[in-house]
């Protein structure tokens, strides 16, 4: 989806506060005959391991796991062709079950047979020595026990796993602060009486998905486990509502995102007829929305001249705040609570759809090339050939700084000449094709220094970003 216009709006709600509430029943993510487990998420993608069903689960847990992925906050698996990771340091283990690298520290954590005859899986830690290069992989024997110690994953710098050393899978973290020499057990997700735990993940505000062996001793199976809406998040009644023209969009589907992860965190849909609902959203961290319009269905007609709001609805019915949003193809808002301040939602002075709009545009660029990725250009022209009416022409006091920006898997020399490469590629076209004044533009390159997320895709980017004069 195209960002054609991004547009600051300051949430200010209140203290608005509902109590814990407990867990439903988990259902069944996928029906298989396969066992499945849950491994891990990104930004847009849930990673899922599948063994044949055949094999007892005991059995299953030692042998290979093929990858697939569905999206995070669920919906169909597909395989992933990907080759599981194998350095030539780690030869001298036994199968290895499953690794996690970490996203940001040169370190892996891997779940192993300690030699090619051993009955049970151990968990093991590898640093990275250079490209390509690791070391010895190291048993941390305060994790490990007579039993097996299986799927490790990070969270943060601790380390999550499972293991069987009482008898029965149990989830396990061990804190970095204790150099992983011991570990405390996890409070299980519930999914089932007397469940046993092999793996859980965090996908979304109220969702994890949680891997648990069945009461009935059929295949692993995948779990959604709803978690209770936390006190600082939107309470029910809350709603964001489309208008075009001052008719209102029947069914809008909007994605929010994270804005420092940029993961998906939620999907808001609006009832036949009716707003999209805002609760379970946080009150204390920034989001973006993007409306979805290949799922939002036939709306109102609209054009370039028409006028697009987002307007958010009180749980009393009283309109809270109305945003003008860009009429082009796609848009996209970010939405930045604030700690609340008595009587700040009454001053109509702060309400952002008074304050002027910030012009931004994103144009994402294919791995080590200065040639922008089709879909991304698309959505970025149009949005150029919009502006080329306002303040491109240079009506309006400021300038537009062109940013270019990397992704970190080449040299800080080499990051830096790409990132201007791109940036000037941009300038080019936007002076050429659309004719913005020369001298309205700055150039900037920043190479792998400012990344949005952990996604290298997200960070081979170009931003264009209008900053208005201070004089």
């Amino acid at each position: 989806m195209a960002r054609a216009s991004v547009l600051i709006l300051i949430g200010v709600l209140g203290a608005l506060l509902i109590p814990m509430g407990g867990f439903a029943q988990c259902p069944v993510a996928w029906d298989s005959e396969d066992h499945l487990v849950v491994l891990g998420v990104d930004s847009n993608r849930l990673y899922v391991g599948r063994s044949d069903g055949d094999l007892p689960w005991q059995e299953a847990l030692h042998g290979p796991w093929a990858l697939w992925s569905a999206p995070r906050l669920g919906g169909d698996l597909v395989p992933e062709n990907l080759v599981p990771f194998q350095a030539p340091a780690w030869d001298k283990l036994g199968t290895v079950q499953h690794v996690s690298i970490h996203p940001s520290r040169p370190m892996a954590v891997m779940s192993a047979h300690r030699t090619p005859d051993a009955s049970d899986l151990d968990l093991f830690m590898s640093y990275r020595m250079g490209p390509g290069e690791w070391s010895v992989p190291m048993p941390l024997d305060g994790l490990n026990s007579e039993k097996d110690e299986i799927f490790p994953r990070w969270e943060g710098r601790d380390l999550a796993f499972a293991t069987s050393r009482t008898g029965r899978f149990e989830r396990h973290l061990s804190l970095a602060a204790t150099q992983y020499l011991r570990s405390q057990t996890l409070e299980p997700s519930g999914c089932q009486d007397e469940s046993q735990a092999l793996s859980d993940v965090k996908a979304g505000l109220e969702t994890i998905w949680a891997t648990e062996v069945p009461a009935d001793g059929g295949p692993l199976r995948i779990f959604e486990w709803a978690v209770p809406v936390a006190t600082n998040s939107l309470p029910a009644g809350w709603t964001l509502c489309l208008e075009v023209d001052g008719e209102r969009w029947p069914s809008p589907v909007m994605a929010v995102r994270d804005m420092s992860t940029r993961h998906l965190v939620a999907k808001l849909r609006g009832e036949e007829g009716s707003c999209a609902s805002l609760q379970g959203l946080p009150q204390d961290r920034p989001w973006t929305v993007q409306w979805l319009r290949e799922e939002s269905g036939p709306g109102p007609v609209w054009n370039e001249a028409s006028l697009v709001e987002a307007v958010v609805i009180a749980p009393s019915g009283r309109e809270f705040r109305r945003i003008r949003l860009s009429s082009l193809k796609g848009w996209a808002f970010v939405f930045l609570p604030l700690d609340p301040i008595q009587g700040l939602a009454r001053q109509r002075s702060m309400d952002a759809s008074d304050w002027p709009q910030v012009e931004v545009a994103v144009v994402h660029f294919d791995h080590a090339s200065a040639e922008a990725q089709r879909t991304s250009w698309e959505g970025f022209a149009a949005w150029a050939r919009s502006t080329s009416n306002r303040k491109a022409t240079g009506t309006s006091a400021g300038r537009w700084v062109v940013t270019g920006h990397t992704d970190a898997s080449g040299s800080q020399a080499k990051n830096e000449a790409l990132s201007a490469e791109r940036a000037r590629t941009v300038e080019h076209w936007l002076t050429t094709e659309l004719g913005w004044p020369q001298d309205l533009l700055e150039v900037r390159a920043k190479g792998s220094s400012e990344p949005l997320g952990l996604d290298p895709a997200l960070n081979r980017r170009v931003e264009v970003r209008w900053v208005p004069s201070m004089l």
